[in-house]
């Protein structure tokens, strides 16, 4: 049976209101006491019931974070600094991951709010913005990351993708090329739909026309990636250069490239988004677009503490964004003559 507060109560020879005002700092308690109180907590192995508690002050110190994949390493690594920075705060986090799948999606975030957490921050796979403005409303905020939420009072945390991806294609215009492909997500998903128009709008300024057999939208997701890639090369006017707007579309991409023996950049430029650590050190190194991963994690908890510090203020939805950075390496070159 767990411990009680009950248990160390009677093992000091105090009341259990003693021992609750020291393990919840509520009141007053000598400093030898406490002291003595704490000891006894490590000895006895007690463990507070945050459900019970957060059922009395209807929030556990829970937080919640859904991602999409865990084996994309953008996220690995949001969580794991957010995870830390909520610590920082004595905050706990609760990890969900939706697989891309709406219904996976809504049916974690309705757990997350039936366990009473205290906030929630995620990566929406795009279909479940209603729900999501439903828990802002109920008293839950919402904190959306990389990924655009449109629900009133859900703050964002995203990176100017736009721009990442209108500075990819014009490097590769100014190289020489003029068949420039790109591999995208969804375009309910403002990632998937910021890059394609980006790469669309650095086409349009240059003259070149925007040719629907070089844009390939699907899944965020390796898998898509390999097939979109496989597409490109077997197309009759294959293109000079490739934009993977993805990691895990340029992880994609690569296998199909390994497997042909496709030569990089001589045979084909490929441009990437994110910067996992292996984009530095493949042969020849990626070039890309990199996000600051660190900032995003800060301004995300950030905004997340400041609407539970004051959870009755009335705010308006808090838009950051996300500083951006292209990274030149050895994946482009001029194109064949």
């Amino acid at each position: 049976m767990p411990t009680r507060m009950k248990d160390i109560a009677e093992y000091l020879g105090v009341s259990p209101s003693t021992v609750s005002r020291a393990v919840n700092n509520t009141g007053y308690v000598s400093q030898e006491l406490r002291h003595r109180i704490e000891q006894a907590v490590r000895e006895l192995d007690y463990q507070p019931n945050l459900l019970a508690r957060g059922l009395r002050k209807q929030a556990t110190n829970m937080v919640g974070l859904v991602v999409p994949d865990l084996m994309n390493p953008h996220y690995t690594g949001v969580a794991q600094t957010i995870e830390g920075l909520l610590a920082e705060h004595d905050y706990r986090l609760i990890l969900s991951v939706s697989k891309e799948n709406p219904q996976s999606e809504l049916f974690y975030l309705q757990a997350l709010h039936k366990q009473r957490v205290a906030g929630i921050i995620i990566s929406s796979v795009g279909k479940n913005d209603p729900y999501l403005g439903h828990l802002v409303r109920q008293g839950i905020p919402v904190v959306a990351h990389s990924r655009e939420v449109k629900s009133p009072g859900v703050d964002n945390v995203l990176a100017s993708d736009a721009e990442g991806a209108l500075q990819v294609t014009r490097h590769l215009i100014h190289l020489g090329h003029r068949k420039i492909a790109i591999i995208c997500g969804p375009q309910e998903l403002s990632t998937g739909r910021e890059r394609l128009r980006g790469y669309i709008e650095a086409l349009t300024e240059a003259g070149i026309s925007v040719r629907e057999s070089l844009i390939k939208v699907g899944a965020f997701q390796r898998s898509f990636g390999a097939e979109a890639a496989a597409q490109l090369l077997d197309a009759p006017d294959r293109p000079t250069a490739i934009f993977a707007a993805g990691g895990e579309l340029m992880t994609g991409l690569m296998k199909t490239f390994f497997e042909r023996g496709v030569d990089i950049p001589a045979e084909m430029s490929v441009v990437g988004y994110d910067d996992p650590d292996w984009f530095s050190f493949w042969h020849p190194p990626i070039t890309t677009v990199a996000m600051d991963v660190d900032f995003l994690s800060r301004k995300t908890v950030e905004l997340l503490l400041r609407r539970l510090s004051a959870p009755k203020a009335v705010r308006r939805s808090v838009n950051v964004s996300v500083p951006i950075s292209f990274v030149v390496r050895s994946s482009t070159a001029p194109p064949r003559t």
